[in-house]
């Protein structure tokens, strides 16, 4: 550092004219194993804590806040407009009569059978027939809650504004289609009677409420109306009436089953009387005697001809089989055959001819005498065996045919001892099946009638247990709306939506939220994180760290420069591109405050505006903003060296400007004599910054990068995109660059994860103040180089 130190105080401010021509090669880069990346970008498993999802919340803090605000007025307003509503309820008591149990078993099951007994009233209870009985007892057609004026009713203005729209619709959809509307139906006096009637039953059930209380045999009947005194009437004449509802039904039920008994009762005693009728004629027409030990001795032969049939059949089965097994298939693999000696010896011979035969074959010809000999006596042997084959296949058909006339003389005599056994048991039979008749007739007579009996003496004893335990008091406070309550659902939904919709933006929005993300996700150093600047010293940024460098900016380009310089052990990068992923993100400002960092360090330092595009570094030298000479009129050999490098004032730092805009930017920075300049570059300056263009839609910037030696991206939270980062990471990998790291510009210290690197800088800061830069008494202050 001594020696650029030394060269920059007595050496050249430019480069000389005539050595543009005999420019050595430039160097290869050295390799920094800190930056250089040469493995693929490994997957980043991002492990999300609570920290995070609170971090959610407080950047969108405001976004929660509109919709809980929104969900809350709306509530309240709602709430507030809507018409009291009041509640009145009773209790009942429904209970079965106590049913006798011996056991567990049955108090289990009693126990079931209470809690399905309890549900079906409570069932019953909203059914319409005790709808319809409360309604006309206290004349709710004509009640003005259940009749409301034409002017007050809202849902009859919606119903007949529906109606009226259905009907312009289908008129409509009917001009289309062509076809003739249909002429509307004269109207039904007694139709019209029974909608109306439906939907005021429908109005009542939909405000009444009846519900059992946990373990116990207690109902609770509550009903909702704008009317006080109108709830508790209908509550108390509801359950009145469910009761006398119950016993009407029980009774006439009663009475129904009795009726019916009556006419079992009597269809049975005619039944019993003519079974018995019946069996006494067939008595005596049959002359019932004692059979049984004939019908043994008959039972007993067919038994043994059934068995001998059955032995008959299984051998005729397996005849049959043997038979066309040898008919159809292959009689060599006959079980007779194999067994076969003579067979099996005329194989043997017919084995030694053929080998012999072969044998000869081998040798002569099959005119061959000899040859013709042994075909003869093996066509004989073949002939014999064949022969064989059909005596034991005839001999399969014999056995199979006696099998069939044994079993066939069986079957008859089967046939006949069946037919004897069945004339003897005739007469048995259908005797006992009379006299079982009969038996069946006396019980199911007897028992229907004492059910009967049973039923006269019970009737109206078996009613459930129904009473009203408490009744319904008229309501004074109004049920709804409930302000509180709904306030409080209106928080916590609004709170619910708020988040959920922050996280939904969240998770559509694809930026960069933390500073950890690019270093884990992405393997790209943080060389430094630049705070944001305060508006009312925004015109001063391009100058910033020597108009202000004390401030938390001018700590952070320090902070970058000091870690491009220990990048590497051996040779930090004299040249550099500074570049962003996407434009406005403050590139240009911070190399020209980095340059000047470096310049401050006895560095010296050239920056190169290689924007070719969009450049904005020339306004620094011309009074009118007119564009000068610059990098690209040196580039196209329009102008000398000379005339395009300008100095800072008040620093060593030489910058180019952009110069004119060209046509091919991309062409002018990737051609020969860019290369060969920057070489120049390196050997004159001790750092080389070059100004490139943003990353996404250009070019420029990977042609530029794989000519320096290292490059520094320019990113803000928020602002860019993961997918982003991740092209110029690889990107740069395809060209071989080496990325020295990434500075975060514009960092809100408010932010919560900046609220970390704030309390840094302003740490450093009161330290820088209580070490470098105070001013003694006596002596001017100190002038940071």
């Amino acid at each position: 550092m001594s020696s650029s130190t030394n060269t920059n105080n007595h050496g050249h401010s430019a480069l000389p004219e005539g050595e543009e021509q005999h420019t050595p090669p430039a160097p290869s880069r050295p390799t920094m194993p800190s930056t250089e990346v040469r493995e693929p970008i490994p997957e980043f498993e991002e492990e999300v804590h609570l920290r995070d999802y609170l971090d959610v919340v407080l950047r969108r803090k405001w976004l929660v806040v509109c919709v809980l605000l929104v969900t809350f007025v709306s509530t309240l307003i709602i709430s507030l407009a809507m018409r009291p509503v009041f509640k009145a309820s009773g209790t009942m008591e429904i209970s079965q009569k106590a049913p006798q149990v011996t056991n567990f078993e049955q108090l289990a099951a009693s126990e079931m059978r209470s809690q399905e007994f309890l549900q079906t009233q409570v069932k019953l209870m909203q059914q319409a027939p005790v709808a319809d009985g409360v309604i006309e007892q206290l004349d709710l057609r004509s009640h003005p809650v259940f009749n409301p004026p034409p002017e007050e009713d809202a849902d009859n203005f919606v119903q007949s504004w529906l109606k009226q729209a259905k009907q312009a619709v289908s008129g409509v959809v009917a001009s289309i289609l062509g076809g003739r509307q249909e002429e509307t139906a004269p109207a039904d006096p007694g139709f019209d009677h029974l909608k109306k009637k439906i939907g005021l039953r429908d109005k009542y059930l939909n405000s009444l409420e009846v519900s059992p209380q946990r373990e116990t045999n207690l109902v609770t009947v509550a009903y909702e109306s704008s009317d006080p005194r109108l709830a508790s009437r209908v509550v108390n004449t509801h359950m009145q009436e469910f009761i006398d509802w119950r016993m009407d039904k029980k009774i006439e039920s009663s009475q129904t089953a009795n009726r019916q008994l009556d006419r079992q009762v009597d269809q049975a005693r005619i039944q019993l009387e003519k079974s018995r009728e019946e069996l006494n004629a067939y008595a005596q027409k049959a002359g019932i005697i004692s059979l049984d030990s004939r019908l043994n001795q008959v039972y007993k032969q067919l038994e043994e001809i059934n068995a001998a049939l059955a032995k008959a059949e299984k051998d005729r089965v397996i005849a049959e089989a043997q038979y066309e097994q040898a008919r159809k298939g292959d009689l060599s693999s006959l079980p007779e055959v194999m067994n076969n000696e003579l067979i099996q010896q005329l194989k043997g011979q017919y084995a030694d001819l053929q080998g012999r035969y072969q044998e000869l074959l081998s040798t002569f010809k099959p005119e061959y005498p000899d040859l013709k000999n042994l075909k003869a006596r093996m066509d004989d042997i073949e002939a014999r065996i064949e022969e064989e084959k059909q005596s034991v296949l005839s001999s399969l058909r014999s056995e199979y045919e006696s099998a069939q006339e044994r079993e066939a003389r069986l079957s008859a005599k089967a046939k006949e001892k069946k037919q004897l056994a069945l004339n003897l048991n005739d007469k048995v039979t259908q005797y006992s099946i009379l006299k079982q008749e009969v038996s069946t007739n006396e019980q199911i007579y007897q028992s229907l009638l004492d059910r009967s009996k049973e039923i006269h003496a019970n009737v109206g004893t078996e009613l459930p247990n129904l009473q009203v335990v408490s009744a319904a008091d008229r309501p004074i406070l109004p049920f709804k709306p409930n302000v509180r309550r709904n306030l409080l659902l209106a928080i916590v939904l609004g709170l619910m939506l708020g988040v959920g919709l922050a996280f939904f933006l969240e998770y559509l929005d694809n930026t960069v939220k933390k500073i950890e993300e690019i270093t884990d996700r992405f393997n790209i150093p943080m060389l430094a994180v630049a705070p944001e600047v305060a508006k009312a010293e925004q015109q001063e940024l391009d100058r910033y760290i020597t108009q202000h460098p004390k401030s938390s900016f001018s700590e952070s380009i320090r902070s970058a420069r000091t870690a491009i310089q220990l990048s590497s052990f051996d040779q930090p990068p004299k040249s550099l591109v500074v570049t962003s992923s996407t434009p406005a993100q403050g590139k240009s400002t911070l190399a020209l405050n980095l340059a000047q960092a470096f310049a401050a360090a006895e560095e010296r330092v050239i920056l190169l505006e290689c924007d070719l595009r969009k450049p904005r570094l020339y306004k620094l030298f011309t009074e009118n903003g007119s564009k000068s000479k610059g990098l690209s009129n040196y580039l196209s050999n329009l102008c000398s060296l000379q005339e395009v490098i300008h100095t800072l004032d008040g620093t060593n730092l030489k910058i180019i400007p952009s110069g004119s805009v060209p046509p091919n930017p991309t062409e002018l920075l990737s051609s020969k004599r860019m290369r060969s300049f920057l070489a120049k570059l390196e050997e004159k300056f001790d750092r080389v910054i070059l100004d490139a263009p943003p990353f996404t839609g250009f070019a420029d910037a990977l042609v530029l990068s794989n000519q320096v030696g290292g490059v520094v991206l320019v990113a803000n939270l928020g602002e860019t995109e993961r997918e982003t980062l991740r092209i110029f990471s690889r990107s740069m990998h395809n060209v071989q660059a080496q990325i020295l790291g990434c500075i975060v510009n514009k960092m809100n210290t408010g932010y919560r994860y900046g609220g970390y690197y704030y309390r840094y800088y302003k740490y450093n800061y009161y330290k820088y103040n209580a070490s470098y830069g105070v001013q003694e008494p006596g002596k001017e202050p100190a002038v940071q180089s």
